[in-house]
């Protein structure tokens, strides 16, 4: 791929991809529009919400199954003292995740928010229930050699696309694509969670040291940040995983990995034409297009990569890897998803994985009160019995 030089260049170049496109594009455009103005629904009687069981833990947070009424929801808990203790992070990871959710207005690939809210000890949000994540569904569903089916893979990345084109529009980079930040709902879409990780940046780069290793892209091995160009070398790396089993970029340590990746970028028409000739002789001819579709998203230069050229995300959507794909029927959630969870995964309680000590919120300083002050509403849940 060259390089469009002039800004006129590179608006024909856009308008052209615009065309390619034909009419889908533009009606994707209305219908996440329509989608953004759709009512949150949220809950009016959140007094009246039931922890049922833990089922997830971060490093900030806990994440418990909740009913109220016949709805079932996922209910992050932040504790405020652990937060208002944590050195360089504090209240503000909390904030920051809220403000995603409320600037990311809301899109079919992007965990809904319902609201966050907060009593004496600890912040909420309250959130859509998924079933699984992928690295789950990989750990389920891929062969031997830990590949899932081509079309499986087409599905996901294509979802994924979509998702990160959204919150490039709102400014944001995800910043932490990989398996575990991908999960699937309850009729087997994709949903991308973690907003806490995704950050405002509009055009200019972060340099936040944050991500899993393989998923890292060169410019910020170079210490040049990141911007939404690295959201886009992730995908591409997941595209790999996903075909291949593991990921392309793996060393016996995190910094071995880091010069694996420095090492690709800097390899010319080497280290991707190394990529294909691995994909294609363990994959088939018949793969090659993904693997073309891998090294564009894999392309060292951010100008040059799939995703960040004048075309943007057109320069993935019309790639002939997705020729057959309805993207307008993606988004409307038309298309039948290659796996759907079974209902009762959520069943599973978590809090024997996590120390009891972990589970007690502790009382908040009264000098670090105002750190939490306008999160949202007062609201009370009642504890879970292992909460004591």
């Amino acid at each position: 791929m060259k390089r469009v030089g002039s800004l006129g260049d590179q608006l024909a170049s856009a308008m052209a991809a615009v065309q390619v496109s034909g009419d889908w594009y533009p009606a994707l455009i209305d219908a996440e529009k329509s989608y953004a103005e759709q009512p949150l629904g949220m809950p009016s009687n959140l007094g009246d919400l039931r922890k049922e069981q833990l089922i997830g833990e971060g490093g900030y947070s806990l994440v418990w199954l909740v009913r109220l009424g016949p709805e079932r929801y996922a209910l992050k808990q932040m504790h405020k003292a652990e937060l208002a203790s944590r050195r360089g992070l504090g209240p503000e990871v909390a904030f920051r995740e809220k403000a995603a959710y409320e600037e990311i207005k809301p899109h079919p690939v992007i965990l809904r928010c319902h609201c966050c809210f907060a009593d004496e000890r600890n912040l909420y949000i309250l959130l859509e229930l998924c079933l699984m994540d992928m690295y789950e569904l990989i750990e389920a569903h891929a062969d031997a050699k830990g590949r899932l089916p081509p079309d499986w893979a087409r599905f996901y990345v294509a979802s994924i696309a979509l998702g990160l084109r959204h919150m490039h529009g709102a400014g944001y980079v995800y910043r932490d694509l990989k398996p575990e930040n991908v999960l699937l709902d309850r009729r087997g879409f994709v949903k991308l969670t973690d907003m806490g990780a995704a950050k405002k940046v509009d055009k200019s780069r972060t340099f936040t040291a944050l991500g899993t290793e393989e998923y890292i892209a060169p410019e910020q091995v170079r210490g040049r940040g990141r911007t939404i160009a690295s959201d886009w070398w992730a995908l591409g790396v997941l595209l790999y995983e996903l075909l291949m089993g593991r990921p392309p970029f793996e060393g016996e340590d995190s910094v071995d990995t880091l010069k694996k990746v420095a090492a690709y970028s800097e390899s010319g028409d080497a280290g991707p034409q190394a990529v294909r000739n691995v994909m294609t002789q363990a994959l088939g001819v018949e793969q090659q297009v993904a693997a073309e579709l891998a090294t564009g998203l894999l392309e060292g230069k951010e100008h040059l990569r799939l995703g960040c050229t004048s075309e943007g995300f057109l320069g993935v959507a019309n790639h002939p890897y997705f020729a057959s794909l309805d993207w307008l029927a993606l988004f409307n959630q038309q298309l039948e998803p290659p796996h759907i969870p079974d209902p009762g995964r959520t069943n599973t309680d978590f809090s024997a994985q996590v120390e009891p000590d972990a589970l007690v919120a502790p009382p908040l300083a009264a000098e670090h009160a105002p750190k939490f002050a306008n999160f949202g509403p007062e609201c009370a849940v009642a504890p879970h019995p292992t909460e004591s």
